[in-house]
């Protein structure tokens, strides 16, 4: 999955640019819907991702993180913010980055006892 987020960003590098660098001029809060969306989006990530769906906030919290990794990796790699990343590299780094966290997501998510 996270290989299709990076072919996402790199064929349409507008989109996901508009995506994610737009500054409201104003905070609002986020209506209820778009909060709603959002969490089945996560959702549906959890399911697709870890096999089977969040049944706790932390454990959707770690979705969330998951996927804020993915993001920042592809992020500072698009505006190449430390030096130019080829693809073949981003990917590796996505690699590195998705059997480092999973070595550690299984024993996370078969855990009940809550963290603080």
């Amino acid at each position: 999955m996270s290989h299709v987020y990076i072919d996402f960003a790199f064929a349409n590098e507008l989109a996901w640019r508009s995506l994610f660098e737009y500054r409201a001029t104003y905070r609002k809060p986020y209506p209820d819907w778009y909060r709603e969306a959002q969490a089945l989006v996560f959702r549906d990530l959890a399911l697709a991702v870890l096999g089977r769906p969040v049944d706790s906030p932390e454990k959707l919290l770690l979705v969330e993180t998951l996927w804020a990794a993915l993001h920042g990796v592809v992020s500072v790699a698009m505006d190449a913010r430390f030096r130019d990343v080829s693809r073949p590299t981003i990917e590796a780094q996505i690699d590195l980055l998705s059997r480092l966290l999973s070595s550690g997501v299984d024993a996370f998510m078969s855990s009940s006892a809550p963290r603080g």
